[in-house]
């Protein structure tokens, strides 16, 4: 459960954000309209200048970004030097997770992860396939996922998986998209706009 209550104002734009939900959360809005922004204060990049962030009851404002349960993922967050063996189980490792090589075969077959080599030779699809395969092996609390699906072929099957994976898990999820074919796999919907957000019921 996601129990959110947000301002935060950067030079001259300012966000507005609350929320009480769970599941998986799919998130809209134009270009500049702070998505990203919001993004970043659930995973502690940014700090609230007013309000709080609680994740199932415990309140994640104050603590540091590795503390918070929390993984944010964008189209960046690889490291390309890595295997893609390596780098699955990179961020279950970073977190002292005991990941069992079966957890690691299911995630790739699930994922269509049917590839090896270093992640930075990949290309933008199978790369974002690996990202998201790190991510949910690392079983956060909440997953933040910021426009990191576009380049993904055969998305149905992918999202299906994602969304099959974090709820075995218990984790809640908020995909960034600007692909409203996206949104069909989402629990909730929610638009950003001008830095309020707002629920679409």
């Amino acid at each position: 459960m996601i129990q959110l209550s947000l301002k935060k104002t950067i030079g001259t734009f300012k966000l507005v954000a609350q929320m009480s939900d769970s599941g998986f959360i799919f998130l809209t809005g134009p270009n500049g309209s702070g998505k990203s922004t919001f993004l970043k204060l659930l995973a502690g990049v940014y700090r609230p200048d007013e309000g709080y962030v609680k994740l199932n009851g415990l309140d994640i404002t104050p603590l540091p970004i590795r503390k918070r349960g929390v993984v944010l993922v964008t189209p960046d967050s690889f490291f390309p030097h890595m295997e893609v063996e390596e780098h699955l189980k990179y961020g279950a490792k970073l977190r002292s997770l005991n990941l069992s090589q079966y957890e690691v075969v299911e995630i790739k077959k699930c994922l269509g992860i049917d590839f090896s080599g270093k992640v930075g030779r990949l290309s933008l699809g199978q790369i974002e396939r690996v990202i998201m395969g790190t991510a949910l092996l690392s079983r956060p609390r909440l997953l933040l996922i910021d426009e990191a699906t576009a380049n993904v072929s055969g998305k149905a099957d992918f999202l299906v998986c994602v969304k099959r994976f974090s709820s075995d898990q218990g984790m809640d999820l908020i995909l960034v998209s600007q692909d409203p074919s996206e949104s069909i796999y989402a629990d909730k919907r929610y638009v950003m706009n001008n830095g309020t957000l707002m629920k679409i019921e």
